[in-house]
């Protein structure tokens, strides 16, 4: 097959199609019977295109445009309104700016092409001016008149204003009559109007704006295609009206078919995604016209594509992008990909990355999963109730396939794709079984792939063990004692200490002024649990210190807290000024901080050894692409950062030391910083990682650099 000459233009950019040259997944036979449909129609008629994001909804609009068009010979004018540019800002005015536009599109289309309809566009203009008393002018742009002093529409369908509204379709009916029947040469047809993107907005507007077009724009020889889902008009009705009974599904039915005079589901499961991939895989060199992949391979990438991204156009497009950086990189580099069967699993491999990004994680962590073993998921498995799940349903499972199947039933995102995943894997398992690859292929390819990993976001949290880090914290805990000795605690003081940990240093700050009440919060439920028996085993209650498990990153309170405290936490989160953004906007004003937290090179040296035990056991693929989470300023950046932020009365102290001090430190580094690096892995992997840390650090002389900030600051009152 010639597919080069045939396909000469591949453009994998998230653009919709324009023309039918470009048409690879043949929507151009279902825009080309949509427009005959049309064309045998009375007007006004209202046509939905319906599919998820990124199924070609716009690509089949503009093909239906191309279709219609004067150059074609039918001779309908087009007008395009891309609905969610109306709600970017200012949303109180978009109703009224959507009609505005598509009134001032009208008028200038006829101006355009020599004609004045000044005296017609007065009239709509005075019929909306009759619609409100509130406003002095409605103006327009096309007739030359000042466009500053705009009026709102939001009250259209008020049961007062039914003659005025059914005056201002009457005065823009009229202007669309003179355009089509007195004036041929402007449009032989009529208008059709393109509303695209109305699934971006929220549904409530969408259905806002549907019921605009129906009692405004319901004219003779208009043409509404409207890109919208029926499940969107539910939402919106239901936001609209308020929560139906189910019996109300039948309400929802009859608007849609009011509204919507041909609902036009998008043909996603008849597209033929093997041209497309194959044109794609030509034209980027991933095979050529004389080396073919064989109709095997073909079927398995079909099917790779059937379980994973699906038919979707755009996500085919990110997938065919992912694919193509990948084996530019390894031509340059590795030149892994050298054979048929390698490409295939790069592609499988992609596939996997793209759509399941936590399944693929398991892989970067372990390529080996038919040794995949409980202890690789305790975590995940932990968390849900596996006695849920039917061991009768899956006896017939190899071990491997059985955890693959639980991971799957555990996560509400891959529940609902358990059996697509399930044949993703046997499509590698047969590679595999044939003999065709390894493990030791699927691991050399995963370092293509992971370039484009997008999960490293989605990947396992860092998980404090709360009684291990409870035994093994003094260095944390010595630290903040100059933390305390430095911050003054008035009277009946409202603190927050984020990141509290196992809660002895929040304690300490108690104990210090004990009319004080704290809230203090840690991300991981575990510590809050050691934190909260501290606590208990102290004497105190929870009015006098509240422990509660939360993320920082949600933080929303204002003007609350007289002090936010922090001690050996705040270098756990990368983006700092987000954080000490809410920092600021929690305290009350002259509220002050005391935080400690890393600073520059903070460890470096043990954060070395870490990587010699990386090296030393061949992990290094699991690091590719990837930084160490940490947030390590130096003193000139933090205090920097602060004063950008509104801070006053900054002081950062900075201090150096080699580390001696802190005589359990290596343990304390283990159980904390080295946390980050054994999320990467299987269980038995980090367990071999930590096990080699130790072993280094007791083999060799370490570098134990410290380096920590400590930052006051205050609000102005």
């Amino acid at each position: 097959m010639n597919m080069t000459k045939t396909f000469n233009y591949l453009d994998m950019r998230d653009l919709p199609i324009d023309d039918k040259e470009h048409d690879l997944l043949n929507l151009n036979h279902h825009a080309e019977s949509l427009v005959a449909f049309l064309l045998k129609s009375d007007t006004p008629i209202t046509v939905s295109i319906q599919g998820e994001w990124g199924s070609g909804k716009t690509s089949l609009m503009h093909l239906i445009e191309k279709n219609m068009s004067q150059d074609n010979g039918v001779g309908y004018e087009s007008i395009w309104i891309n609905t969610w540019e109306y709600y970017l800002d200012n949303k109180e005015n978009s109703i009224e700016k959507v009609i505005l536009s598509i009134i001032n599109r009208i008028t200038k289309i006829g101006k355009a092409k020599g004609k004045s309809y000044t005296s017609e566009v007065k009239t709509i203009l005075d019929a909306l001016r009759d619609f409100s008393q509130r406003a002095v002018n409605v103006l327009l742009s096309s007739v030359g008149v000042d466009e500053s002093a705009r009026k709102s529409v939001l009250g259209l369908f008020d049961k007062n204003n039914v003659n005025l509204v059914k005056n201002l379709r009457n005065s823009i009916e009229s202007l669309i009559r003179k355009l089509v029947e007195e004036d041929k040469n402007i449009t032989k047809g009529g208008f059709v109007f393109f509303i695209d993107d109305l699934d971006r907005i929220e549904p409530v507007n969408a259905v806002q704006l549907i019921d605009i077009f129906k009692n405004i724009f319901e004219i003779k020889y208009c043409i509404f295609i409207l890109a919208i889902d029926y499940e969107v008009i539910v939402k919106g009705l239901r936001r609209k009206y308020g929560e139906y009974k189910a019996k109300d599904e039948v309400y929802y039915r009859s608007y849609f078919d009011k509204m919507i005079q041909l609902p036009f589901v998008m043909p996603v499961l008849s597209y033929d995604i093997k041209k497309m991939i194959t044109a794609s895989l030509l034209q980027m060199n991933y095979i050529s016209e004389l080396d073919e992949f064989s109709h095997l391979t073909y079927s398995q990438i079909m099917n790779s594509v059937k379980y994973t991204v699906g038919n979707n156009p755009r996500r085919i497009k990110r997938l065919i992008n992912a694919v193509n950086l990948s084996y530019i990189y390894d031509q340059s580099k590795y030149r892994i990909l050298s054979s048929e069967t390698m490409k295939l699993l790069n592609i499988v491999l992609i596939c996997i990355q793209q759509a399941y990004p936590k399944i693929y994680n398991y892989l970067c962590a372990n390529p080996d999963f038919k040794s995949w073993d409980e202890s690789d998921f305790v975590y995940e498995f932990a968390k849900s109730n596996m006695d849920d799940i039917v061991e009768n349903n899956i006896t017939h499972l190899l071990h491997w396939e059985k955890l693959l199947y639980k991971i799957c039933v555990v996560d509400p995102v891959l529940d609902g794709f358990t059996s697509n995943v399930q044949a993703i894997f046997k499509i590698l398992d047969a590679l595999l079984v044939e003999n065709k690859i390894n493990i030791t292929n699927i691991k050399h390819t995963i370092k293509l792939s992971s370039m484009t990993n997008l999960s490293y976001s989605l990947e396992r949290e860092v998980v404090f063990d709360g009684s291990k880090y409870d035994a093994s914290s003094q260095t944390q805990y010595a630290q903040s004692d100059y933390l305390l000795n430095h911050t003054f605690i008035p009277n009946h003081s409202y603190i927050l200490d984020i990141g509290c940990g196992n809660g002895k240093t929040t304690i300490k700050f108690f104990e210090k002024n004990k009319t004080v009440n704290i809230d203090a919060f840690d991300i991981n439920e575990s510590q809050i649990d050691i934190a909260i028996k501290n606590r208990n085993d102290a004497g105190y209650s929870k009015e006098q210190i509240h422990f509660f498990q939360f993320d920082a990153y949600n933080l929303t309170e204002t003007n609350k807290y007289n002090i936010i405290i922090s001690n050996a936490s705040l270098h756990w989160i990368t983006n700092g000024k987000e954080i000490y953004q809410k920092i600021y906007e929690a305290l009350a004003a002259g509220g002050r901080i005391s935080i400690h937290q890393g600073g520059k090179n903070s460890y470096c040296g043990l954060h070395d050894v870490v990587k010699e035990a990386i090296s030393s056991l061949e992990y290094d693929h699991y690091y590719e692409n990837w930084t160490v989470p940490l947030f390590y300023p130096t003193k000139q950046e933090m205090e920097q950062l602060l004063y950008d932020i509104g801070f006053s009365n900054i002081t950062v102290e900075s201090v150096e030391s080699d580390g001696r001090e802190y005589e359990s430190l290596v343990d304390n580094f283990a159980n904390a910083s080295l946390l980050p690096y054994l999320s990467r892995l299987s269980k038995k992997n980090s367990k071999l990682l930590k096990k080699e840390f130790y072993r280094l650090c007791q083999t060799k002389t370490i570098n134990r650099y410290t380096h920590r900030l400590y930052i006051f600051a205050s609000k102005e009152e």
